[in-house]
């Protein structure tokens, strides 16, 4: 065999090796998962006996609640998100008023501040606003903060639509 071979040889076994220090966490936390207490402390490495399925039941139930309220709160940040973002990029992108590109510049210039440097004031604001264990604290500030990106996002696609589209739609009877 020549050192090519050899070399190529080495390399795959180093993966495999790497490959299955990936994977053990993995296999040993599915299969922790059908073990009660007395099964894991006892004899940690062995096959679980008998399989525990209701664990996942118990589970389910343990954070249904949470699940519904992040999808909740992702749902209505969504909504608040795409309504206000496709009104302003339509605006940045279709209209024309004095200081436009100002005003567009200063809001993408907000996309360099990160976001961990907003986090106290926005809970003074939240504080103030009385909506600490409310639904609303985790909603209003995501869609105050997907502005930004969104009106980036909907003025690029407005403004890749032609202008005869929106002048027949205009003769068609379409308003704004």
């Amino acid at each position: 065999m020549n050192s090519k071979v050899i070399s190529q040889l080495v390399i795959w076994i180093l993966l495999f090796m790497l490959l299955f220090l990936v994977f053990v966490p993995i296999i040993m936390m599915i299969i922790m998962s059908f073990k009660d207490n007395a099964q894991i402390y006892g004899n940690f490495w062995a096959l679980p006996s008998p399989w525990r399925w209701e664990n996942y039941g118990k589970g389910f139930y343990a954070i249904i609640n949470y699940v519904k309220n992040s999808i909740i709160a992702c749902a209505l940040s969504l909504i608040g998100v795409l309504l206000l973002s496709s009104l302003a990029g339509y605006v940045f992108a279709r209209r024309w008023f004095p200081g436009k590109e100002v005003i567009f510049y200063a809001i993408i210039s907000l996309m360099m501040i990160p976001g961990i440097l907003t986090l106290i004031p926005a809970y003074v604001l939240v504080y103030q606003l009385k909506l600490v264990n409310t639904r609303w604290v985790l909603v209003l500030p995501w869609i105050s903060g997907g502005q930004v990106f969104g009106i980036l996002l909907c003025r690029s696609f407005f403004s890749t639509l032609p202008q005869e589209l929106f002048d027949s739609a205009q003769l068609d009877g379409a308003n704004e």
